[in-house]
């Protein structure tokens, strides 16, 4: 049987998701400057502005300024007492990849701006379709308040340390990001299941116009991202399995909550 604790194991495994790393954040910065229009009419003024700005933002800059901690975090060519700080703030901001003390790459899930923004799009996006809904409302408010809860404590929990081996600031108590997954999975998976309720108690349209009108296929995106991590989470496996899945979670969700919102003021 695999030992997924083997240092050796999660050495190789590193190697990969590194390309992975690579990719992705390459792939989201393009994408960042090819639908920078959307935001140059939001930052000039020729879009009104909605509250539903606040959190787009959130989730779309967040990821950009945490790639620039992390790419700090993993290049300290000299002993740094600052890394608990630099954890912080890629905490503050964003799913990032980078080395842990176990020599492998992991997902860091905190109190980021980025995933808590793109949750209240989500939910946002199901309030509008339940035509403002309360008993959805508190629902689904409440669940977005969890997440937000676990996010914080994490970011207070979150210790860094310099590793000379790897030349990087690594991280500890990795264990302490599940709760933060398995609730950001409930708040997709209830809101997709909410969309098709919603929509199917709905007369005189065809149920895929509406369905496609309504965003389905990024809720369906969102929460398919979600489904493998979940699983090896429940299966109690630790970093070193997961990390493959891990990248395209984070900027499948990231990507389709802001193009959910984007998209729906074009």
């Amino acid at each position: 049987m695999t030992n997924w604790n083997d240092p050796t194991l999660d050495r190789s495994i590193a190697h990969v998701v590194l390309w992975d790393v690579t990719f992705f954040s390459g792939l989201y910065v393009w994408e960042f400057v090819v639908t920078f229009e959307f935001d140059w009419e939001c930052f000039t003024r020729k879009r009104p502005f909605r509250w539903t700005q606040v959190p787009y933002f959130g989730a779309r800059y967040g990821p950009l300024w945490a790639l620039i901690n992390a790419t700090y975090a993993m290049n300290v060519l000299s002993p740094s007492t600052h890394c608990t700080t630099i954890w912080r703030l890629i905490y503050v901001r964003c799913f990032v990849l980078v080395y842990s003390t176990l020599y492998r790459l992991v997902y860091k899930v905190g109190a980021h701006v980025s995933v808590i923004s793109a949750s209240l799009l989500l939910i946002v996006r199901v309030v509008a379709i339940s035509e403002h809904n309360r008993i959805v409302a508190a629902a689904l408010g409440s669940l977005w308040l969890g997440e937000v809860g676990t996010a914080f404590l994490n970011l207070a929990l979150v210790k860094g340390r310099y590793a000379p081996e790897l030349l990087a600031c690594a991280v500890g108590n990795t264990i302490m990001t599940r709760p933060t997954i398995l609730i950001a999975f409930g708040i997709h998976f209830a809101c997709l299941v909410l969309t098709i309720w919603l929509l199917l108690r709905r007369r005189g349209a065809g149920l895929w116009r509406l369905l496609l009108s309504r965003g389905f296929i990024y809720f369906a995106v969102t929460l398919v991202a979600y489904i493998p991590t979940t699983v090896l989470l429940l299966l109690n496996f630790n970093g070193a399995p997961i990390v493959d899945v891990l990248t395209p979670q984070s900027y499948h969700v990231i990507r389709c909550n802001e193009s959910k919102h984007s998209g729906a003021h074009k």
